[in-house]
């Protein structure tokens, strides 16, 4: 009798235990559904992160902003917490930070003319 070879079964297959997906052995991450292979959990997606308002400022809220950043110590606590908030608006935001950068060059320019001056008087 001719008998034919039985095919050796193929190694077995990782499967993503979530989406199904064919994984390679090596894969530490799910590349479809984004689930880690060791622990179970998946990372955030970027449409799952709040995105920053990138609504424009009206007129009165960039003067509300201004006045609010002349007081002084709340207004350099407003300007930080604007400036570094990962919600909000994206526009008060950069707002805050280029006030920010402005308050600190002022405030070396004083102390160096400040510095300069006390050499002549």
């Amino acid at each position: 009798m001719n008998q034919e070879p039985t095919p050796t079964p193929s190694p077995a297959r990782r499967h993503c235990p979530r989406c199904g997906r064919i994984l390679p052995d090596d894969a530490l991450f799910c590349g479809d559904c984004g689930i880690s292979l060791e622990t179970g959990l998946t990372a955030p997606l970027a449409s799952e992160t709040p995105a920053l308002d990138t609504e424009p400022l009206s007129v009165g809220d960039y003067l509300m902003m201004r006045i609010l950043s002349m007081l002084p110590v709340i207004g350099v606590l407003l300007l930080l917490v604007w400036a570094f908030s990962s919600v909000g608006s994206l526009h008060r935001r950069n707002f805050s930070r280029a006030e920010l950068i402005l308050t600190v060059a002022g405030h070396l320019l004083f102390l160096f003319f400040l510095i300069v001056a006390s050499r002549y008087f």
